[in-house]
């Protein structure tokens, strides 16, 4: 709570009496694209567009010491699941952070989340599996969260291969990714399982 009190006294700086916008805060929204509801733009050319800025964005970002390596969880309903694992070369066998991107449930996929995850993986030292779940409209509620858990129980059986103890798992997010990983630790917790060790939000 103290963090976040910080965070808000250097968004909002007194002037003259009244509450104003840091500088820095206000430069980035009036360069930001305002965007009045999704309803208003085409959500497949926005995705697009969005993921490849991001993706020339990540070519230019460090990789740091991380092997970074894309794969697939086929789910019992035959679903498959793509993930981008990133495993610190120092301590490859540090607890594992199971890390859901944001994009208000709509869009955002691993390339979007990718410079972020790199930094966890390299300044924590833990293994980061970063998960592309279904996106809403097309995948309405329950989908995303259901997805997510049987990936994470898939994930669980695959722990060994990667040599990570079952008690060494956290889940974690930005944003809408936030939001989902506190509800699949809800999630574990009611159904007995999987056993995370606990959340970053």
């Amino acid at each position: 709570m103290k963090l976040l009190w910080i965070a808000i006294c250097f968004c909002i700086l007194p002037l003259k009496g009244e509450a104003a916008l840091s500088p820095l805060i206000e430069n980035y929204l009036r360069g930001s694209q305002s965007i009045q509801s999704y309803d208003s733009i085409n959500l497949p050319d926005f995705r697009k567009n969005f993921r490849e800025n991001q993706k020339a964005v990540n070519q230019k970002a460090p990789r740091f010491n991380l092997q970074i390596k894309d794969e697939n969880y086929l789910l019992a309903d035959g679903k498959k699941v793509a993930v981008r694992s990133y495993v610190n070369f120092l301590k490859p066998n540090e607890p594992l952070l199971i890390f859901l991107h944001g994009g208000g449930f709509v869009f955002g996929d691993l390339e979007t989340i990718d410079i972020f995850c790199r930094e966890i993986a390299h300044f924590s030292k833990c293994t980061v599996l970063s998960i592309e779940y279904p996106l809403a409209p097309e995948n309405p509620y329950p989908i995303a969260i259901d997805t997510i858990y049987q990936t994470l129980l898939a994930i669980f059986k695959d722990l060994p291969k990667r040599k990570i103890q079952s008690d060494r798992v956290f889940i974690g997010g930005s944003s809408a990714g936030a939001t989902l990983a506190a509800a699949i630790t809800l999630m574990a917790r009611d159904r007995k399982g999987p056993p995370l060790k606990g959340q970053i939000l």
